[in-house]
């Protein structure tokens, strides 16, 4: 050890002695791992400690105790008073866990064990305890008696502080997902898991229908439901549209709250209603729902790519807290809006989509999950750093649709041949919601053609197409952005897309002479690894302000191309040009 007055003058060396005889000790060591699954590797943690040192403004061994005591205190909250090798046993040997402890969600064929455990029950309690089992073997608790203790309502202890829900985190390297578990409060025997002000698994939970009510029907042709007021296509749900049984420890109405916030749309937690006996039937024959897990979503703007991304990006996040895919996951859209050509993007993603219309009668859920409202997602963070699981995100929707996803390797071939895929997207009329039936689109694009012609003859080599992308099907939208090595159009939703674009993929996009800018597509892009350019006209001349149109300038797009061509290529060759 370094002496005392010397502290401050370790070597880089002396520090690595220290950190070994740190994680000599197997408990420290396990602290150490699990830190790192967190916070990021072995490397950077230890020259980042170097630096400290290197600095002199920090004792090493003052480091090393800090580290100490954090990475302790990150290893108590995860495991509460549970022995580490208790843990690792009951994780590999699935026959040896406690009597009593049981997994609430069956993974699927490949997947991790990543359900949340129920509580320990004595032996001889769980012997008399009533259990009800599902066509797939899922085993249920009915009438479950808490240990012999009053609860008036507190929470009981955290379910998802254990291994499973730690390697979850690990799983998914995801701070937002982790941010959930953490807050994760557990009420009703397990049968509710409440992640705070965002949302709650309900376990077993009777959806009665009748208890919802709207004037739309939901689903119809946007030409049959022309100036439709948007008002009628939203639920009013009354309090039991979601039932949860036999709860010994029912969550206080002003802590128990989740789900949009919006004067058209009631929290939908006000439509949860929490008994301690069992629910009421009145001689109805309940359904049961035959898939496993659900998600319910409620959407607003539906027919704007942009927040229908958005949308399918938050539904994808609730996913992760359970490790589920879109494969087994089933949608329930709660709403009334006509059907759309977005639609499709989450037909073709899901296994299952459905209408509460399509409900008949009382049914059971097994799994039920809101996703968390939209004030919530991470993309309306004002923030440059890479969006959450972004890549898996673009990797499981395109797989799911099945559009193939480019490699590296293409874009190399591309690059070193200077023959780079361009996709203009095309604003045209067309009528994509009841409040817009003559179709009028703005910031459309004066001369579309002259704009291909130009760019095709000082990038010859290139591969140079322009389409209306709302008019083609969504399988064949996503190929085409998938696809693309640089996208270029005026600002619109359709910049959404450019989540689905392959990593190190380039965007230009393009404003009217008086429209005022926002950030949102230009985060997106970035923060999903593509490139980012932008232009604004500012000659009144080339704005037509009837037609809502803006004449481009040539010049100044095929500079942009230029330099978003320079960006993407330069990884694959430093001396790379257009």
């Amino acid at each position: 050890m370094c002496a005392h007055s010397a502290f401050l003058k370790c070597s880089s060396s002396q520090l690595d002695w220290l950190l070994h005889i740190l994680l000599r000790d197997q408990v420290s060591k396990r602290v150490y791992v699990l830190s790192l699954s967190v916070s990021g590797t072995a490397h950077k943690l230890i020259m980042r400690l170097k630096l400290y040192a290197s600095r002199r403004n920090i004792s090493v061994l003052m480091v090393i105790i800090v580290m100490q005591v954090s990475l302790t205190c990150v290893w108590l909250a995860f495991n509460g008073h549970s022995s580490g090798n208790n843990l690792e046993q009951t994780e590999q040997d699935p026959e040896k866990r406690p009597n009593g402890v049981q997994n609430s969600i069956v993974p699927q064929p490949g997947e991790g064990d990543t359900r949340h455990s129920q509580r320990h029950v004595d032996k001889s309690s769980s012997k008399s305890e009533e259990k009800k089992q599902d066509s797939k073997g899922e085993t249920f608790h009915r009438n479950k008696k808490s240990p012999a203790r009053s609860t008036r309502g507190r929470p009981e202890a955290v379910p998802t502080k254990n291994k499973q829900s730690v390697r979850r985190i690990q799983d998914s390297q995801s701070k937002f997902v982790f941010r959930m578990i953490s807050s994760a409060v557990s009420y009703c025997d397990g049968n509710v898991e409440f992640y705070e002000n965002m949302t709650a698994l309900m376990r077993n939970v009777i959806v009665d229908p009748a208890k919802a009510h709207t004037t739309a029907r939901g689903g119809e042709k946007i030409k049959d439901v022309l100036l439709q007021h948007e008002s009628a296509e939203f639920y009013h749900q009354e309090n039991g549209l979601l039932n949860v049984e036999n709860c010994s420890n029912i969550p206080a109405p002003n802590v128990f709250k989740f789900g949009h916030a919006s004067p058209q749309v009631p929290l939908l937690s006000s439509a949860v209603k929490i008994s301690k006996g069992p629910y009421q039937t009145q001689g109805e024959e309940i359904q049961k729902h035959d898939g496993d897990f659900v998600i319910l979503l409620t959407r607003f703007e539906y027919a704007n790519v942009y927040w229908t991304v958005i949308d399918l990006y938050d539904t994808f996040l609730t996913m992760q807290l359970y490790n589920r895919t879109f494969k087994n996951t089933d949608l329930w859209i709660f709403d009334a809006h006509p059907d759309t050509s977005l639609d499709s993007l989450f037909k073709g993603t899901f296994r299952r989509v459905f209408r509460i219309a399509e409900i008949k009668g009382k049914t059971q859920i097994r799994n039920l999950l809101p996703c968390f409202s939209r004030g919530k997602t991470p993309i309306l963070d004002k923030v440059l750093r890479p969006l959450t699981l972004v890549e898996k995100f673009r990797r499981e929707v395109l797989s799911a649709l099945g559009v193939p996803m480019k490699s590296d390797k293409d874009r190399e071939r591309r690059c070193h041949g200077k023959r780079l895929n361009v996709l203009f997207i095309w604003r045209r009329n067309y009528v994509g919601h009841p409040r817009n039936p003559k179709g009028i689109v703005s910031r459309k694009i004066s001369n579309e053609d002259e704009l291909l012609v130009s760019a095709k003859h000082h990038f010859p080599n290139y591969t140079i197409r322009g389409e209306q992308l709302d008019k083609l099907p969504m399988k064949r939208q996503l190929e085409l952005i998938g696809n693309a090595d640089i996208m270029v159009g005026m600002h619109g939703a359709a910049f959404g897309f450019t989540v689905f674009m392959h990593k190190g993929a380039g965007v230009l996009e393009m404003w009217p002479r008086a429209f005022q800018g926002n950030w949102h597509m230009e985060y997106l892009a970035k923060r999903s690894g593509i490139f980012y350019q932008s232009w604004q006209n500012t000659e009144s001349a080339n704005e037509n302000l009837v037609e809502k149109s803006t004449k481009v300038s040539l010049d100044a797009v095929k500079s942009k191309l230029e330099e978003l061509s320079i960006s993407i290529c330069t990884k694959y060759n430093d001396k790379a040009t257009v």
